[in-house]
């Protein structure tokens, strides 16, 4: 008896949806670097461009166990669902700001590359949960079994600062609300100087487990989370920092540092600062303010301003620090998500856009020639173009209907829908 034909009904990746992604330029700009599959596969590795001769070469290859789903821990894959990420193999990777070392991540396991070789796994970095290169390439903080460590070029043994973790208790990652809610999916922060390291300390033991059942599968099987309902507890979580001065951590422990937030408060956004320590950010349940704080990297907290909004606050991830120590921010303060500048201090200084329109992404700051790249949109569905601007003045940008031509705006100094500039 002849057997019934196979057709698949959902392939990964979708027809005409294998383009490369992850596209970054190296730091000394010889290159672009990417994320794809050449064989249109789900299985992506990191490819190098060379961007003076034209020759494209695989720079990383993932682990087998990085390209078949089914050999993925638990855990991973539920990383993978928070992230909606649907990709196999290297799936992420980051450049240091600072240097040409590159770190990518496949399924726990890290690879490490300098000026454009070919990325070799690191022994002893297997089974990772979380890795960040710090800004001078020279250091790797990662989380395994939700402990810190911090591993070094210099050969030696990984540092562990933590030792703390247990059942409902982990470092360096972030809390189910975060992520699910708060769209932070990192627990760790270099400083600018790479010598120091910030994380977040979660101890959610107050918040009981609850289990999905999937009952679908040849076997029943159970997938716990400590899920915060309304109403009932919120993990804990702090804020910890350590200096690391020659590849050890000064004082006995690592520091907490007092945010000043309340047991239900969200641990929101962590930047860090070009001058050292970090710009934090705490959200109180009710969401509806959100204190900025500076911290340094010995643990003292300064708070800098306090964003209120009716009838709660979105979070974004436009927050840029400036080299002179001024900020570079987005608020909704107007109604309409708009950018501002701020002074060392917090204090504003003045708005750089406004209208009825919304800064949707700070995609670039040039520092050197005050200008920063932003993409912006309408409210409206009249259809608009796309321009980009040199504004002539630091005034604030403002949009109107141009004379004659319903159905357009216009915008004045710098934005339209699309991509646009504006002096900081």
């Amino acid at each position: 008896m002849p057997q019934p034909e196979q057709v698949d009904l959902l392939r990964q990746p979708a027809p005409g949806m294998d383009a490369p992604a992850r596209l970054a330029f190296s730091p000394d700009g010889r290159a672009l670097t990417y994320l794809w599959s050449a064989s249109g596969s789900n299985v992506r590795q990191l490819w190098w461009h060379d961007l003076a001769t034209g020759e494209r070469r695989v720079m990383a290859e993932p682990p087998p166990t990085a390209a078949d789903e089914t050999t993925l821990s638990a855990e991973e894959l539920l990383r993978r669902q928070r992230l909606h990420e649907a990709t196999l193999g290297i799936t992420d990777y980051e450049w240091a700001s600072g240097s040409n070392s590159l770190l990518a991540i496949a399924a726990g396991t890290c690879l490490f590359a300098r000026d454009g070789g070919i990325a070799a796994s690191i022994a002893g970095l297997d089974h990772v949960q979380a890795a960040f290169l710090a800004p001078d390439g020279r250091r790797i903080a990662f989380a395994r079994g939700g402990d810190v460590h911090v591993w070094s070029d210099d050969g030696g043994q990984a540092l562990r600062l933590t030792d703390d973790a247990e059942a409902g208790v982990f470092n360096g990652l972030p809390e189910y609300i975060a992520e699910e809610e708060l769209d932070r999916h990192t627990g760790m922060w270099w400083s600018a100087d790479s010598r120091a390291l910030a994380w977040a300390h979660v101890d959610e033991r107050r918040v009981p487990p609850f289990v999905i059942s999937h009952l679908g599968g040849d076997e029943p099987m159970g997938e716990e989370h400590r899920y915060p309902f309304a109403g009932e507890p919120n993990a804990r979580v702090t804020l910890r920092v350590a200096r690391l001065d020659d590849g050890t951590a000064r004082g006995a422990a690592p520091i907490d540092v007092d945010l000043g937030m309340a047991d239900d408060d969200y641990l929101a956004r962590v930047v860090a600062l070009p001058g050292g320590g970090w710009l934090v950010a705490t959200l109180p349940r009710d969401q509806r303010s959100l204190r900025w704080l500076r911290v340094s990297t010995d643990s003292q907290a300064t708070e800098l301003w306090v964003e209120r909004g009716e009838p709660w606050l979105n979070l974004d991830d436009q927050t840029r620090p400036l080299a002179d120590g001024r900020i570079l921010r987005s608020t909704e303060a107007s109604g309409f998500r708009h950018l501002e500048l701020r002074s060392p201090d917090g204090e504003l200084e003045r708005r750089l856009t406004e209208g009825e329109w919304v800064v949707t992404n700070v995609d670039h700051v040039d520092e050197a020639r005050g200008e920063g790249l932003f993409r912006c949109a309408t409210l409206s569905a009249s259809p608009s173009s796309p321009v980009g601007t040199k504004p002539s003045s630091a005034e604030t940008a403002s949009a109107g209907p141009t004379p004659g031509r319903p159905g357009r705006r216009r915008r004045e100094s710098s934005c339209a829908d699309g991509m646009a500039r504006r002096r900081c």
